[in-house]
């Protein structure tokens, strides 16, 4: 336990310089993956690549997406994504695509096995002879890197340590852009996130849930699925975590009005339910949520203990510090406790404004997961 205990992170142009000067330079060859899209930051990652190191292999995780007019604008700009990937890995690099399509024509009984596919990718993909992994996720949707990250993480770990390979986690954060894209044909269900399903995989189970959904502007819909998915004759917390200190020093107070209904009506919370954490900090809510959780697994251990389930609905860095803490408390191996990372995909987004007038201030972050940084 405690993997990230003491950790380190890049941002802004120390990421960008610590790419180029350590992660891009060595003997051995670095692979990246990423995933297709309309999002321009899909290539923020590959462009400062391609610059430092000899030999990069990329994988692209192919995403499939619904038709209509809009998707149809979208889709243009992913292949225009796509041009600009092609373009840059000439004569630098080897690009494999990696079929983890959504099947559009069964959305809602289909998406979780795209996870599945991720989870096969992870499993699969050869690390021997690189000295760095770098896994971008600015343009992929949550029910892939979740399951691709955790399978790395919690499953090869023993991998990387024999390859003395290094995994890192790259983010291109833009608020601005990330506010202007909703997503659209929501699934109809939520799931469980693989390998994070045994939370909720007996239906006899009738130890206590703790919800702590990561609450983010405009997701009442995906909050209200997966609160459908949970049990509902089994004792119930809900612990929502808020966005605290962030760039915008009145956004938890905005969210809290924004879901104002759910959290007094609904689930009548009051302010010792709520978790704040940094929104530029992932490792802040690998801790906030990590001692959460075993703190509710020993307040309630004479109700058999707890099942945390958790669900992001913000940010990728605060989804990335949920995933840390979750992926160290399935390391727990007890009768009194579990631990589940719920999800609804969408399979068609909408993009407010006009598709070129993007915001251009991203911020780059580079987290290091496993490898050198953390030895001794």
């Amino acid at each position: 336990m405690n993997n990230w205990q003491s950790h380190i992170y890049w941002s802004g142009s120390a990421a960008e310089d610590m790419l180029s000067e350590v992660v891009a330079t060595g003997e051995k060859s670095v692979a990246l993956v990423i995933g297709e899209g309309f999002d321009p930051r899909m290539l923020d990652c590959l462009n400062v690549l391609v610059r430092s190191t000899a030999e990069l292999k990329v994988y692209l995780l192919k995403i499939g997406r619904s038709a209509g007019a809009e998707q149809t604008q979208l889709a243009a700009r992913a292949k225009a994504n796509l041009g600009k990937l092609v373009e840059l890995l000439d004569g630098r690099g080897t690009l494999a695509v990696v079929d983890t399509q959504f099947e559009t024509d069964d959305r809602d009984s289909t998406a979780p096995s795209a996870s599945d596919k991720s989870v096969e990718f992870a499993r699969e993909l050869p690390i021997d002879g690189l000295s760095s992994l770098v896994v971008d996720i600015s343009a992929l949707p949550q029910g892939l890197y979740f399951p691709l990250l955790e399978i790395l993480i919690g499953q090869r770990r023993d991998d990387f340590l024999a390859c003395q390979t290094s995994l890192y986690v790259f983010v291109s954060e833009n608020v601005s852009l990330d506010a202007r894209i909703s997503g659209q044909e929501l699934q109809e269900d939520a799931y469980m996130v693989p390998p994070f399903r045994s939370a909720l995989a007996v239906s006899e189970d009738k130890r206590p849930i703790v919800w702590f959904p990561v609450l983010g502007e405009g997701e009442a819909l995906q909050i209200g699925r997966v609160e459908k998915l949970l049990p509902a004759r089994v004792e119930r917390e809900v612990c929502p975590i808020l966005p605290m200190p962030s760039t915008n020093p009145r956004r938890a107070d905005l969210l809290i009005r924004e879901y104002e209904t759910m959290l007094q009506d609904n689930w009548a919370l009051d302010s010792r339910s709520f978790i704040y954490s940094d929104e530029r900090n992932p490792f802040h809510l690998y801790t906030q949520l990590s001692r959460a959780a075993l703190r509710y697994r020993e307040a309630l251990s004479e109700l058999g203990g707890c099942r945390a389930v958790v669900s992001c609905h913000s940010s990728k860095l605060l989804s990335l510090g949920a995933l840390l803490a979750a992926s160290e408390l399935n390391q727990i191996e007890a009768d009194d406790f579990d631990i589940g990372l719920a999800n609804v995909d969408a399979t068609a987004y909408r993009l407010s404004g006009e598709a070129d007038d993007w915001p251009s201030q991203s911020t780059y972050f580079l987290i290091p997961i496993l490898g050198e940084v953390y030895e001794d």
